[in-house]
């Protein structure tokens, strides 16, 4: 039950991010419908002891000069629910973007909510044909603790929800020596409609592969728990004071809110204490 919850929470976000998310040439409207498609995906989320997540993403896209001319455009969701629930923004980083094996211009500016990932340049259009691209980040966990566990879900596709894809392919890879406890993949098509999803194991990490090819705007989830001892994740209050820094204020008046309060009720105690004595040595 736990773990379908999880799955149901996180289907929230992916439904916030796909409303939000695309993928358009520099020059391209918003809403422009994306003629190109993704032949292939793989992507690499690798589980840091720390509780960080680095993500390697590899995909050969199709370029006909449709929806993208210069390089495509990405916009990563970067929030999620802190300790009472806080919304805390996720850090996120582009480390490196390769198109072809080397290195290509991008431009990755925080909005709200949102991390927008611009490739290539205004003075270069892309040739028509197949471009591989790998796209590598970093950014913060959004992790569960519960019951001695750690769990958490992955969002596979993310912005690149919005291509058709022919395959798609995820591996999952936890710090040596921490193990998978349980893990539920799901995948399903803008309709509602599940596709399979193909699981195979190796001795280092956990292999996902969607059965079908995905029309846009499906989604893809892995949702995931392992022990959290030998898991040493950050705490998020570091991110909390950084990110709300009014909220140590706002709890310091709160106190001193409270603590007068219960001043004002102890002495209205009292002086109702002192008035009963002095009516019973009256009588």
């Amino acid at each position: 039950m736990r773990l379908i919850l999880s799955i149901s929470r996180f289907a929230v976000g992916f439904l916030l991010s796909a409303s939000f998310s695309g993928a358009l040439a520099h020059d391209e409207p918003a809403g422009h419908e994306i003629s190109e498609r993704i032949h292939d995906l793989e992507v690499l989320v690798e589980v840091q002891r720390d509780g960080s997540v680095r993500r390697e993403q590899v995909f050969d896209l199709e370029v006909n000069g449709g929806a993208v001319r210069r390089g495509p455009i990405f916009r990563y969701l970067t929030l999620f629910r802190g300790p009472g629930d806080l919304v805390l923004e996720n850090g996120m980083d582009v480390t490196e973007v390769l198109r072809d094996g080397e290195r290509e211009p991008f431009r990755a500016v925080t909005e709200d909510g949102f991390l927008r990932l611009t490739i290539g340049s205004r003075d270069h259009l892309l040739k028509h044909r197949t471009h591989r691209y790998t796209i590598r980040t970093v950014a913060e966990g959004d992790w569960e603790h519960r019951d001695g566990l750690t769990s958490g879900t992955f969002d596979v596709l993310g912005p690149l929800a919005g291509y058709a894809i022919d395959s798609a392919r995820v591996r999952l890879r936890l710090p040596d020596g921490v193990r998978m406890e349980r893990y539920t993949p799901a995948i399903r098509d803008s309709r509602g409609h599940s596709i399979d999803v193909e699981v195979s194991e190796t001795s280092t990490e956990l292999v996902f592969e969607a059965g079908d090819a995905l029309p846009p705007k499906s989604g893809f989830f892995v949702n995931a728990a392992w022990p959290s001892a030998g898991f040493a994740t950050r705490s998020h209050w570091g991110l909390i004071l950084r990110q709300h820094p009014k909220l140590p204020l706002t709890a310091f008046s709160a106190a001193l809110l409270f603590a007068a309060l219960l001043l004002l009720v102890f002495r209205v105690a009292t002086a109702a204490g002192r008035r009963r004595s002095v009516s019973a040595a009256a009588a």
